[in-house]
């Protein structure tokens, strides 16, 4: 190979190993936290895992829940919580090294204990994607999807400088909100639908085609 052959080959390199290790940290795989900045007014903790319990009991919150959850790609995901102290907040912003030169999808899931009965209390959480070709603004009103979102899925276009993700604890100081965090390379990948659903989608195209039969009659 040339000289040149082998300055193209090694410039290939460095490019895919950059793209590589664009979000090293933020899929929480490494443990390596030296981009994320966590601000608050209240005992904010950032922790990683492989899994999680919860369980919500509150009758006067309308609230009885319990779930595991796990992460939404890779082994594990981030947690954002300890806001045991009413009227308190955390953000957390991680800032990539250089504008993403692939796309990526943010995995967040947002947990509150604030059911429909709760008077005057309302957490909050929100995510925040800036970037040279982006910004993102999403908000998470607690009343409105308590007990939890579910992993939801937001794309991280090329360009992207930083994301921030904030939680907001309005009165509760005995379960708090969480707010889990995922990163993956790439688009989201469709979900594989379970036995149960494909013989659901077979049976109603079935109906449909017979229905359209009998009306060509």
């Amino acid at each position: 190979m040339s000289k040149f052959g082998s300055a193209i080959a090694l410039a290939c390199f460095a490019a895919l190993t950059s793209a590589a290790h664009a979000s090293e940290g933020l899929d929480f795989e490494s443990g390596d936290r030296s981009n994320f900045y966590l601000y608050g007014s209240g005992s904010s903790y950032l922790s990683e895992a492989s899994e999680y319990a919860i369980s919500y009991t509150q009758a006067e919150n309308g609230v009885d829940y319990q779930t595991t959850v796990t992460a939404a790609a890779g082994r594990s995901f981030g947690l954002l919580s300890y806001l045991f102290t009413p009227n308190t907040f955390a953000e957390l912003t991680y800032t990539f090294d250089a504008p993403t030169t692939t796309l990526g999808t943010l995995y967040f899931r947002f947990v509150t204990p604030d059911g429909p009965m709760a008077e005057g209390a309302n957490d909050f959480a929100s995510v925040f994607i800036t970037g040279l070709n982006q910004s993102d603004y999403l908000p998470l009103n607690g009343q409105d999807i308590a007990p939890d979102s579910g992993w939801i899925s937001l794309s991280v276009g090329i360009g992207t400088t930083a994301i921030s993700l904030s939680l907001y604890n309005a009165m509760d100081a005995r379960t708090p909100p969480l707010l889990f965090i995922d990163y993956a390379e790439g688009t989201p990948t469709p979900a594989v639908p379970e036995p149960a659903g494909i013989a659901l989608t077979l049976a109603g195209l079935a109906a449909i085609g017979l229905s359209t039969r009998r009306r060509q009659r």
